[in-house]
């Protein structure tokens, strides 16, 4: 269908035209910058995990649960942190690696995940922790912040990331152990005969930790990483992978009044953060500036350009570099 466009009475008509333009142009954009944030998935026990796309990759946006492999199967080895169950329900529960894995030994495999979920590889822990800025402060992305769950002084946690790890402990010599001080993670990577690699999080340091020092009789967290998370994230976010500028959900969302946007360049570009409301009126100008290539995390505290606090409602958050445009939606709740 083609539409003709009459032009009228000039400068008067097109002001007035312009806010409602830019509105469809911000709905038009978050359609292809949502996936992943409302979207959920149900294990065997009928546990529903949120998720979370960081970088190219999609995560479950909780420690995995279940009792039960996709088939309906029991796994022999899950349990709940000092065998209570009302611990499963917020950290998860603790899997041997061959209970993680369903006994399988080959990278990749589903075992204990969700159908087409699989145990992260250690190659895809590694691109994960790469992209949030390495070993020494991708830790901190990870973390839930604040000290709810987390032992005090959960250092560095600010999990711009969204991927909100919680501290569930590990089960090893008999003992369960670390509860609200670390948490370890599982990949599907042989490191040596009866050894794994798996990732620590502290909750004294932003670091994450490569090891495989104890067997795979031990029991650890899991997180479920998408099977096709690449090409999703292609189709349903309108992104490629050699995108100049990435911007991620806010963090928290809904919020009261303050809330931190990130986003990533990838290289060297003056970019330009602004914030809309639903009528495509310009709220604030966050930032104007020239940016390095890395993450970026900039504050919101729901004031207008004038310093006025705003009301409650949907806002925009749009990032460009003068080429790209990417758009998140905030909620704003008082």
């Amino acid at each position: 269908m083609r539409y003709k466009v009459h032009s009228t009475s000039g400068l008067a008509r097109k002001n007035r035209l312009i806010p409602g333009i830019l509105f469809i142009i911000l709905l038009f954009y978050f359609n292809l910058n949502n996936y992943g944030q409302s979207n959920s998935v149900t294990d065997a026990d009928g546990n529903t995990y949120n998720t979370v796309v960081i970088g190219s990759q999609v995560w479950l946006k909780e420690e995995l649960k279940s009792l039960h492999y996709s088939d309906g199967s029991l796994i022999p080895g899950a349990q709940a942190y000092g065998l209570i169950d009302a611990f499963a329900s917020t950290y998860g529960r603790l899997y041997t690696w061959y209970d993680a894995m369903k006994n399988s030994t080959t990278e990749g495999a589903q075992g204990a995940c969700p159908s087409g979920w699989h145990i992260p590889t250690d190659t895809e822990w590694t691109t994960l922790i790469t992209f949030l800025g390495g070993e020494s402060a991708a830790g901190g992305h990870l973390k839930e912040a604040g000290t709810t769950h987390w032992n005090s002084p959960n250092t560095g946690a600010d999990n711009s990331s969204g991927f909100t790890s919680l501290p569930g402990g590990v089960y090893f010599d008999n003992a369960f152990r670390y509860l609200r001080y670390n948490v370890e993670y599982w990949s599907s990577t042989n490191s040596n005969g009866d050894y794994a690699f798996y990732r620590i999080l502290y909750y004294d340091t932003r670091n994450i930790v490569r090891t495989d020092y104890f067997n795979k009789s031990t029991s650890r967290s899991i997180r479920c990483i998408y099977n096709g998370a690449t090409e999703i994230k292609q189709k349903e976010r309108g992104s490629t992978p050699a995108e100049s500028i990435s911007l991620f959900q806010n963090y928290p969302n809904p919020f009261n009044p303050t809330t931190t946007i990130r986003f990533a360049v990838n290289k060297s570009a003056s970019v330009s953060l602004k914030i809309y409301d639903q009528l495509g009126r310009l709220v604030k100008e966050i930032l104007k500036e020239e940016r390095n290539p890395g993450i970026h995390l900039v504050a919101w505290d729901g004031k207008n350009n004038n310093g006025n606090p705003v009301s409650s409602g949907i806002y925009y958050f749009q990032l460009t570099d003068g080429i790209n445009c990417k758009v998140q939606k905030g909620i704003l709740l008082k």
